[in-house]
C-alpha cells in the first residue's frame, strides 16, 4: 500500500530576551519583520482598513468592466433595455451569453407599418442604398442593426401573406 508523506522542517526562530517587556504591537512587527528577513521577502505593514481600501478599487474595477461590456451587447442589441443587459452580464460575465440569452427571451413582436417606415428612415439615409460609397456594409451598429430589423421584418411580413394566400384567409389582421 502506498501512503503519501508530507515533511515539513521547523525552525525556531529568536525573540530575544526583552520579548516579554514588549507590547502586543511591537511583538506582532518584531515578528513579521524575523520572518520576512527568514523567508527573503519585504515586509509590508497593511492594515485591515489598507485590505478594505483595496477590495473597494478592485469592485470598481469590475464595475468598469461591466460597463464597457454593457456597451458591447448594446452595439448589438440596441432594441434591448441597458437594465435587462446589465441584469444579465451580472449573471453572466460573458457578453455572447447575454446576447444568446436576450434573444431567446426577447418578445417575438412584428413591427407594424409605422414603426417599419421608421425603421427605414434611421437604416437607410435618403438616396444611399444601404451601403457605403466603398460597398462595404454600414459601419454604423445602430443602423445595421435597423437594416437586419427591417429585413427581418419584410420576411415575416411575406411568409405571413403567403400562408394567408395559401390558406385563404383574406381579411385577417394581427
Amino acid at each position: 500500500l502506498f501512503s503519501p508523506a508530507h515533511f515539513a522542517t521547523i525552525r525556531f526562530l529568536s525573540v530575544g530576551e526583552d520579548w516579554k517587556d514588549r507590547n502586543p504591537e511591537q511583538k506582532a512587527s518584531f515578528t513579521q519583520s524575523l520572518i520576512s528577513n527568514e523567508l527573503g521577502v519585504p515586509a509590508l505593514k497593511l492594515t485591515c482598513h489598507d485590505v478594505s481600501e483595496h477590495k473597494k478599487s478592485l469592485v470598481k474595477e469590475q464595475v468598469i468592466d461591466l460597463d464597457s461590456l454593457v456597451r458591447q451587447v448594446v452595439e448589438v442589441l440596441p432594441n434591448i433595455p441597458e437594465s435587462e443587459i446589465r441584469a444579465d452580464l451580472m449573471r453572466t460575465r460573458d457578453t455572447t451569453q447575454t446576447i444568446y440569452n436576450l434573444v431567446k427571451t426577447a418578445p417575438r413582436t412584428v413591427p407594424n407599418k409605422s414603426q417599419l417606415k421608421n425603421t427605414a428612415a434611421t437604416a437607410t439615409p435618403a438616396g444611399s442604398t444601404g451601403k457605403s460609397s466603398s460597398g462595404s456594409v454600414f459601419k454604423n451598429p445602430v443602423a445595421r442593426a435597423n437594416m437586419l430589423e427591417l429585413k427581418k421584418a419584410e420576411l415575416i411580413a411575406s411568409g405571413r401573406a403567403r400562408y394567408i394566400e395559401k390558406h385563404g384567409l383574406s381579411n385577417i389582421d394581427s
